[in-house]
C-alpha cells in the first residue's frame, strides 16, 4: 500500500489511514459511512474529507463545502470570510461561506474554487493577477497584463 501512495505527502500515515478504512469496510459489509459524524470518527478523517466523501463518493448535493488550501487561500484574498473565520481555520471558513453559498450549489462551488485556487497558486499567472486585482477592490473591466 504504502508504494500505491508514495507519492503523498505523509504517505506513511495515510497508508495507515486506507488500511484502517478499508477494515472498517470489511466489518461493514464492504461500506464506509455515509454520515459525516461517522466518517469524522475514522482514523485520519477530518472534515474536509468527511465533505468530500459526501459530496463526491456519495453524490450528496447537501454535503459541507471542503475548504482546502486553495479554498480558503481564494476565500480569505478576496474577503468572502472575515479575519475572525481566517484565525479559526478551515471549519471557520467553511461555517461562513456556507452562510452565504446556498445548499444546492455546495459542491460546484467548492470544485470551482478548488480549480481556480489551483490555477491562482503561487501569486503567479493569470490567476494571481485575477485575486490581486479583485482583493485590491478594483473596478476596472480589464485585468492588467
Amino acid at each position: 500500500l504504502l508504494r500505491l501512495v508514495h507519492s503523498c505527502n505523509f504517505c506513511a500515515s495515510k497508508a495507515r489511514y486506507v488500511r484502517a478504512a478499508a477494515e472498517h469496510a470489511q466489518r461493514h459489509g464492504g461500506r464506509v459511512p455515509r454520515e459525516y459524524d461517522a466518517l469524522v470518527q475514522l482514523p485520519g478523517v477530518g472534515p474536509k474529507i468527511a465533505h468530500l466523501m459526501r459530496s463526491v463518493a456519495f453524490g450528496e448535493a447537501e454535503a459541507g463545502i471542503v475548504v482546502d488550501t486553495h479554498v480558503f487561500r481564494v476565500a480569505t484574498r478576496l474577503g468572502w470570510v472575515d479575519g475572525a473565520a481566517a484565525r479559526a481555520g478551515p471549519e471557520g471558513v467553511r461555517v461562513q461561506l456556507e452562510r452565504w453559498v446556498p445548499r444546492e450549489e455546495r459542491v460546484g462551488f467548492t470544485l470551482a474554487v478548488v480549480g481556480f485556487g489551483q490555477l491562482a497558486r503561487g501569486g503567479g499567472g493569470w490567476g494571481g493577477a485575477l485575486v490581486e486585482h479583485a482583493s485590491s477592490g478594483a473596478r476596472a473591466t480589464r485585468l492588467p497584463d
